[in-house]
């Protein structure tokens, strides 16, 4: 029953920009291209210049449901970026 109680939703955090690039391992943002609760082009654009060691993908034919939406193709570029020497 414990699991069916409503819970208090954590407000996501952002990041500054010296924290991002003060993240001393290596990072992938995949982000879906039809997002709504922020611009996700300039959310790439941000990442590709503060932060250029962090590998940041637009999923395309996805929103904030990416996993759902593209599983395969999601899939994929995690393992490849697990899989990098």
């Amino acid at each position: 029953m414990r699991i069916l109680l409503r819970t208090k939703m954590v407000p996501p955090t952002v990041l500054m920009d010296k924290e991002l690039q003060g993240l001393p391992m290596p990072v992938l943002v995949l982000i879906g291209e039809h997002e709504k609760i922020y611009s996700p082009k300039k959310a790439l654009r941000r990442l590709h210049k503060v932060a250029p060691n962090i590998k940041a993908e637009l999923i395309p034919q996805a929103g904030h449901d990416l996993v759902l939406a593209q599983v395969e193709l999601v899939n994929r570029k995690v393992s490849d970026f697990l899989n990098q020497p």
